[in-house]
């Protein structure tokens, strides 16, 4: 008895660590000028997902003020100020702005941006659910019966 004591606290447990998905992303750039030469410096960019290439809806926004770029080189983690509570279930496409400045085309995110929600797993009949999602009696039965 005190084993399967054991494996019902594990689980709930297991359950816990692991019902937290990230809602960030992590993004990285090159920025140049219109002479091709990367930028150096310390730079306000806002970054925005919206449902289109072109017009659409702005869906998401964020602000991060101080943006260390060198040689044009930049990495961000989108959503840690403002978290990203999209579906992820369509087409996004991400429009960044620099000091002000809109650059263009909008970025079509493709699959990283995609990764914490996976189809299969969105499509399964059957597998293993966390206890922590469940409701009403629940009845645990170990081996033998």
């Amino acid at each position: 008895m005190r084993h399967l004591g054991f494996a019902v606290i594990f689980l709930l447990v297991l359950g816990i660590c692991f019902a937290e998905i990230p809602h960030t992303i992590n993004y990285q750039g090159k920025i140049t000028n219109s002479a091709g030469v990367g930028l150096d410096g310390t730079y306000s960019m806002t970054f925005r997902i919206f449902n289109a290439p072109t017009g659409g809806s702005e869906l998401w926004s964020e602000t991060i003020p101080s943006v260390s770029i060198h040689k044009g080189l930049f990495d961000v983690v989108l959503g840690e100020l403002n978290p990203i509570e999209l579906p992820f279930d369509t087409v996004y496409w991400l429009q960044i702005e620099v000091e002000g400045e809109i650059l263009s085309p909008r970025i079509k995110l493709s699959s990283v941006g995609y990764a914490y929600r996976s189809q299969i797993a969105d499509s399964v009949v059957k597998g293993v659910s966390s206890l922590n999602s469940l409701t009403g009696n629940i009845r645990l039965v170990g081996e033998g019966g």
